[in-house]
Parts: structure tokens; C-alpha cells; sequence
């Protein structure tokens, strides 16, 4: 009875891979956190296809209902094996109560043969904090897109985000938040490196919704591409319909910087391992958030091996 309201409705909006989802799903995870329950441990999620070389959908349905003053971590991982062809449509929604405090991790790492598409779906009460922050690695074509309602007074959410498409890979960020409430705070940070024909795209909106008086929102997107064959669609954009708000948003795209690339050369360091430690600089920022360390030390060399010398970027 208590997932029935979950499934009985797309979530937060008309959406057609939640709804396909609505009708596949078979697999996923409830967790209820009673009110001033406080878990030490990280929760995991872990997604593994193995479809056995025959192509299927998987289309994991996750519901975490986090009650008044209620606290802990989510770390989602989604994998499978190198040679399989299949998709994964995941649906994920949280539903915060007042105070309490959720930190949301996903790491998307599969096989280049798969595809991904995922809603994390978030409503927030009074109050209540809510960070996220997500690793897109792997997929042919892989859509991350994330949607919160700020429902109550005083709620805080925290979105951060590193994709690193290369050869062939599309990897797509769709984040919409919605400020209905007064005196809530969104940050959104979003980083890309693109290499060979890789295409990435970052579509953010933030809506201020009349009477949101005492919005604080700010909005970053920045890219860095490897390759002149390299692509990145980006569009970060504020609607804002009342007064007495704070809203910023900005992208970048660039190429390497060839100033700090000589400077590292003068200094001794071969291109390679030069352009390595630059492109590496660029997304540790997004790695160094990661507060939780097990899952930042496992992170780390993943990061890295997607580029060159990578054993050369971790010697301390």
C-alpha cells in the first residue's frame, strides 16, 4: 500500500520513459527512514546487468521515503558486462519530509555496448537538504536527467556532476529544478571532458515560481574538449516570475590551455603526461566532492584511466 501512490503516477511530470518504466518494472528497492532515524553506513544500489548475450531492458524502480529529521547516504551504481547489449531505464524517487538530510551519490559505468537512461525524481520538505552528486562514465548513449520540487520553506539542494564521453559516446544531463517555496537554495555545478567524436549535452533550467521570494540559485556548466571532432550542446537557463531572488547561471567551452601546456613542458613533463595532469586538474574538483571517501578513493584511477598516464596522475 505504501508504493502504490509510487506507481500508480509518472513521477513529478508527463514523462514517457517513466511511464515505460511503470509498466516493466520488476526490479529496484523501498527504503522507508522513520522519523530521527540517522544510518552511518551508505546504502548501496547496485545494478549489474548480465543478460547472458541476449538483448533486454532493465528497468529498476527505486523509492527512498526519508522522514521528519531523518539522515543517510545513497550511492547507486549501475554496471554490467563489456559485451552485452541491453538498456537500462532506471526510475529513482525521493521523497524528503521535514529536516531531514539525504547525500545521494550515482556512479554510471556501463558497458559502452549499453544504453542508459535514468529520472532521479526529488520533492523536498521544509527544511530539508539534498545533495547529489553523479559520475557518468560508461553507455553508448547514456541520459542522466534530474528533477526537484523545493515544497517547503527553507529547503537546500546540492546537484554537482562529471560526465567523460569519448570515441562515439553521447552522454546527456537534463537537470530541472523547481523553487515553489520561499528562502530555498539550489547549487548546480556540471563539469565535461569530451574526447574523438564523443557529443555531450547539459540542459539545466531553473523555475522561480511566483511568491519563491528569497531564492538563492546558481548554475555552472563548464566543458573542456580534447578533440577539434569533439561536441557539447550547452544550455543552462532561469525562469524566474517573482522579486527578491538571487539567480546566477553560466557555460563554458574551451580547449586545452596551451599557456599552462608549455609551462608544464619547460618544466620537464612530456606533452602527454602534460595534457594528462591539466585534463585531470580540470575534473578532480568534481572527484574531491565526493565527502564519501571508500567511494572516492574507488573513483579516483577510474577517473584518471580515461586518460592517458593515468598511473603517471596518481603518484602522490
Amino acid at each position: 500500500d505504501r508504493l502504490e501512490p509510487f506507481f500508480a503516477h509518472e513521477p513529478g511530470v508527463r514523462h514517457a520513459f517513466a511511464a515505460f518504466n511503470d509498466a516493466l518494472a520488476e526490479d529496484g528497492a523501498f527504503i522507508h527512514l522513520a522519523s530521527g532515524t540517522i544510518v552511518d553506513d551508505p546504502i548501496q544500489l547496485v545494478f549489474f546487468s548480465d543478460t547472458g548475450g541476449i538483448p533486454l531492458i532493465s528497468s529498476p524502480r527505486s523509492v527512498i521515503i526519508a522522514d521528519s529529521g531523518s539522515r543517510a547516504t545513497i550511492v547507486e551504481t549501475y554496471a554490467g558486462i563489456d559485451t552485452d547489449v541491453y538498456c537500462t531505464n532506471a526510475v529513482t524517487e525521493l521523497v524528503l519530509a521535514e529536516d531531514a538530510q539525504i547525500e545521494h551519490y550515482k556512479v554510471q559505468n556501463e558497458p559502452v555496448t549499453a544504453f542508459h537512461v535514468a529520472l532521479l525524481s526529488v520533492r523536498q520538505g521544509r527544511g530539508s537538504r539534498f545533495s547529489s552528486r553523479a559520475v557518468m562514465l560508461g553507455a553508448s548513449i547514456a541520459r542522466h536527467e534530474v528533477r526537484v520540487l523545493l515544497d517547503g520553506v527553507g529547503a537546500e539542494v546540492s546537484l554537482d556532476g562529471v560526465y567523460l564521453p569519448q570515441g562515439d559516446q553521447l552522454h546527456d544531463n537534463t537537470i530541472f529544478i523547481d523553487h515553489v517555496a520561499t528562502n530555498c537554495t539550489s547549487h548546480q555545478l556540471y563539469k565535461g571532458v569530451l574526447d574523438g567524436h564523443a557529443h555531450g549535452v547539459f540542459n539545466g533550467q531553473i523555475m522561480v515560481r511566483h511568491g519563491a521570494d528569497g531564492t538563492d540559485a546558481n548554475q555552472k556548466n563548464k566543458n573542456l574538449l580534447l578533440s577539434d571532432r569533439a561536441e557539447v550542446d550547452t544550455r543552462p537557463r532561469l525562469e524566474i516570475y517573482t522579486d527578491d531572488v538571487k539567480c546566477t547561471h553560466g557555460a563554458a567551452v574551451g580547449q586545452m590551455d596551451e599557456e599552462a601546456l608549455l609551462y608544464l613542458r619547460t618544466r620537464g613533463i612530456p606533452l602527454e603526461a602534460a595534457r594528462g595532469l591539466l585534463i585531470y586538474a580540470f575534473v578532480h574538483e568534481m572527484v574531491d566532492r565526493i565527502e564519501l571517501e571508500p567511494l572516492r578513493a574507488q573513483l579516483e584511477p577510474l577517473v584518471a584511466s580515461r586518460f592517458e598516464n593515468s598511473d603517471r596522475l596518481l603518484e602522490p
